[in-house]
């Protein structure tokens, strides 16, 4: 091998090692850099479960265990993504709120976790006169989404204009709960209530009673009142379909286990009827003017009028 072809060969083996080099010095370079940026990523994560944890308490670290009380620091944000158009219902039900609210009337929103819609429907009204808003929860753990520190069961005022007042009656199981009018003067004196997605939650034995006390203990002639539920569909294959969509809608905000475990809550918790069956039951107890005014997978709201 003559020295020039020797030389040339060891200059391009030089050039394939340095090459090389640079090659695996890009890649520790670039591997370091991700590394670095897990790094960085894990101090925000671990910065934002300590921030958490300072706001919800210890339970936030846990997220994954599904229940009422540890969504109540942050219900309204589960509650949107939980159910699509979740934002247009609450819409909908204060611009409904208009129709019924009259002066010297109360309004009563039956399960009102964190006081939004209750807040909203009394804003919405705020040139009324004398309407006393009341908001009934059975769960103590929404006790701090309220102003007043000392709830603890009593009727306390936490929003106040010059005439009308907002009063949660908190905890109280919303199947004991009696209008205090009802009470006090056995007279019909709420103008318009609501109660979204709580019935369902009600042993099946006390929904018809709750409805009759509503019907015709607490509404006035010409009153309103929304129920929004989750229900079953009339057909196996549109179940199906509905389950499945509504399931693809929800894996944009939650893990699979996060979904499998509020599933296996829920199974025993709601005790979901059919829209046919919730509009029977209604009409059972007197209700005949009944119009389905919103809608979302299987999901729906509907407003009530008491003619009678």
């Amino acid at each position: 091998m003559n020295d020039e072809l020797y030389k040339s060969i060891k200059e391009k083996a030089l050039k394939l090692k340095e090459a090389e080099y640079a090659a695996m010095k890009d890649m520790k370079d670039k591997l370091k850099a991700v590394q670095e940026e897990y790094k960085r990523l894990d101090k925000i994560s671990e910065k934002n479960q300590k921030k958490n944890v300072k706001k919800y308490g210890e339970y936030a670290r846990d997220y994954k265990k599904f229940s009422f009380s540890n969504m109540a620091p942050y219900f309204d944000d589960h509650i949107h993504k939980s159910i699509r158009g979740y934002d247009h219902l609450r819409d909908d039900v204060e611009k409904i709120s208009q129709y019924f609210i009259t002066p010297n009337s109360s309004v009563y929103d039956l399960g009102c976790s964190e006081g939004t819609m209750i807040r909203r429907i009394m804003a919405a009204n705020i040139d009324i006169d004398n309407v006393n808003y009341f908001g009934v929860e059975g769960n103590p753990t929404f006790l701090k989404h309220f102003t007043d520190a000392d709830l603890r069961g009593k009727k306390k005022k936490i929003i106040k204009n010059d005439t009308s007042t907002i009063m949660i009656n908190l905890p109280c199981d919303v199947r004991n709960w009696k209008a205090p009018e009802r009470m006090k003067r056995k007279e019909k004196y709420s103008s318009f209530m609501v109660s979204m997605f709580t019935l369902q939650f009600i042993p099946e034995a006390d929904r018809e009673r709750m409805l009759d006390d509503i019907f015709n203990y607490d509404l006035i002639k010409g009153g309103g009142f929304v129920l929004c539920e989750k229900v079953f569909s009339p057909d196996a294959k549109f179940q199906n379909m509905m389950d499945f969509m509504y399931m693809g809608y929800k894996r944009q905000f939650f893990s699979e286990e996060e979904l499998l475990d509020k599933e296996q809550v829920l199974r025993k918790l709601a005790k979901l009827d059919t829209e046919e069956t919730i509009i029977n039951n209604l009409k059972k107890v007197g209700f005949k003017d009944i119009q389905v005014f919103w809608r979302n997978f299987n999901f729906i709201g509907l407003i009530a009028i008491k003619k009678d």
